[in-house]
């Protein structure tokens, strides 16, 4: 049964929930203070104020999060010490 095989937390989890709700929170407060020019007709516009410059910066970038610039280092990768050496 599906219940036997739960789906194990992958090691990104809790930073992609973390990220998710930063870029929400962020494009809803941009939102309110009036970033999101777009006018698809009679001819196509795009808002290009520092806000709206600024939340898809951040949405871009948070396509980063699950890069890391040093791997982990775990306590069962490291070597015994040799007693006596």
């Amino acid at each position: 049964p599906r219940a036997e095989r739960a789906r194990s937390r992958a090691r990104y989890d809790a930073r992609f929930y973390a990220v998710a709700i930063a870029v929400t929170a962020s494009a809803i407060v941009a939102k309110s203070l009036g970033a999101d020019g777009f006018n698809a007709y009679p001819a196509l516009t795009v808002g290009t104020d520092p806000l709206t410059l600024a939340l898809a910066a951040l949405v871009a970038l948070s396509g980063l999060t699950p890069l890391r610039r040093k791997p982990r280092r775990l306590a069962a990768t490291a070597r015994p010490e040799v007693a006596g050496a």
